[in-house]
Order: C-alpha cells, then sequence, then structure tokens
C-alpha cells in the first residue's frame, strides 16, 4: 500500500506540474483586414470566420497548438499607430510563443499620409519599433504592390509609389535578416503573381496561373477563402525556416496546389 500510495503521489504531482512552453502553446495573430477576415461584402459587419487567418492556421496545423488568438482589427487602417500599440500591448500581457502579423506593417505605408514618399517610409520605420517588442518567432509580411485596387476599396492617394514600396521591402528585409527569430510572408510576389496571372511556389507545390484568379476577393486587395488559406500555408513555411518546427506539423492540401 505505501508502495501504491507513493506512485499515485509522483503521477499527482506529474499531472499538476506546469508542463514546458513549446512554440505552439500560445498562438497568436496581429495586423488588420487580411488577419482579422475582411469581407467586402459585409464591410459593416462582423469578421468572416471563413477568411480569419487563425482559422486556417488552425486547419493547416496537425500538431498540438493552444487556441490561435486573434487580435487583427480591420479597422487598423483608421489609425495604425494607436492599433499597433494595443496589439503590442496584448502582446506584453498574453505573452505568446509565435506569432503571425501577415498585414501589421501594410497601413504604416498606405494610407492618406501627410507629407511625401519619405514620409512613408519613416512611417515604416514606426511600425518596426513596435514589432521590435516581440521576443518570439515572428512571422510578417511584406508589402504588396495593391494598385490594382484603386479606385475601389483604396482612392490613388492612399498607395505608395512603386519604388516606395520597393525601397520598403528592401528594409524589411533589412530588419528581418538582423533578427534570427523574424520571417516574411511574401505578400509582394503573392499580390504580382494574381495581377499577372502566374503560378505561385507554396514549397514544393504551386498554384496553376489559371487559378490565381481564384484568390482575391473583387475588391482587389483582400484573400478569399481559398486565398487565405493558401497564405497560412505560405506563413507555415516560412515559420520552418526560422524554428524547427517540422514540415510534417502541418497538412499540405490545399484545393488550388497541385505538383509543377
Amino acid at each position: 500500500m505505501k508502495q501504491l500510495a507513493t506512485c499515485l503521489l509522483f503521477l499527482l504531482a506529474n499531472l499538476s506540474a506546469e508542463q514546458p512552453e513549446t512554440l505552439w502553446t500560445r498562438p497568436l495573430v496581429i495586423g488588420a483586414s487580411l488577419a482579422d477576415g475582411f469581407n467586402k461584402n459585409n464591410i459593416l459587419g462582423p469578421p468572416s470566420q471563413d477568411l480569419s487567418l487563425h482559422l486556417h492556421l488552425d486547419n493547416a496545423l496537425t500538431t498540438p497548438h493552444g487556441t490561435i488568438e486573434n487580435k487583427g482589427l480591420i479597422t487598423f487602417f483608421t489609425d495604425p499607430e494607436s492599433n499597433a500599440k494595443y496589439q503590442i500591448d496584448f502582446v506584453a500581457t498574453h505573452k505568446p510563443t509565435v506569432i503571425f502579423a501577415p498585414d501589421f506593417l501594410f497601413w504604416f505605408l498606405y494610407g492618406n499620409i501627410a507629407g511625401d514618399e519619405s514620409t512613408r517610409l519613416e512611417n515604416l520605420q514606426k511600425g518596426f519599433t513596435y514589432l521590435e517588442k516581440i521576443a518570439v518567432p515572428l512571422i510578417i509580411g511584406d508589402i504588396p504592390d495593391a494598385r490594382h485596387a484603386a479606385g475601389g476599396i483604396l482612392n490613388q492617394a492612399q498607395i505608395p509609389e512603386a519604388k516606395t514600396i520597393a525601397t520598403a521591402n528592401q528594409r524589411i528585409r533589412t530588419w528581418a535578416q538582423q533578427r534570427k527569430q523574424t520571417g516574411i510572408l511574401p505578400l509582394a510576389q503573392f499580390m504580382a503573381h494574381v495581377r499577372d496571372q502566374k503560378p505561385i511556389p507554396i514549397g514544393k507545390l504551386q498554384v496553376r496561373a489559371q487559378d490565381t484568379t481564384k484568390l482575391l476577393q473583387p475588391d482587389q486587395l483582400h484573400p478569399t477563402a481559398e486565398g487565405a488559406a493558401l497564405i497560412a500555408l505560405a506563413a507555415l513555411q516560412e515559420l520552418q525556416t526560422i524554428t524547427s518546427f517540422d514540415q510534417s506539423s502541418v497538412t499540405w492540401t490545399h484545393p488550388l496546389l497541385t505538383q509543377p
């Protein structure tokens, strides 16, 4: 009996002991409308669950993981600095173990900005300042050229010049290279290949050129459900380049992904 009691106490002690944290203990999504799940057909309504990035990350992961919190904001564009501060303050209290920020930097470059193109690049630096507070694996998106959304969801004055976008993306690459735990989600490539109807590579697979038209909503800025699922897979692939996260922990399936 004494041995049985000792064994029971040992088991109870191990069950109650705090489990070591892993990459997927407290995953978090931050950013703007891509992260949140913008639906052009429901602009005044709540985010669409089939468009929110956390849902597609959850669907793709096969490894055990905690609940994926999503603090993305459709209204991020209204005040990028205040909304960025809100999200980074949440990071400080929630202490996530991995963060996906696909469009966190977008509205630091886009928008009706008082000043010239250099002001946009100065704003981008402010975005970096917020992200520098993050000390866990981080996936950020680069800046796409969204000029095809002009005259619709974006007005022309909100869109940076092509050379400003190119400079911004070079600065994003330089900034990420200086941080061992930061990877870049290639949204610029995603948008360009959709616009030009070119195949989109995801690891050893690809979306065929003729299928790229299915990846953006009619506003030519926000992804469809198929596009959001693809972006989630691309983000997970990038995560593998900066962590020991294994490829087998993801279901690499998508209705539009095929062998090249």
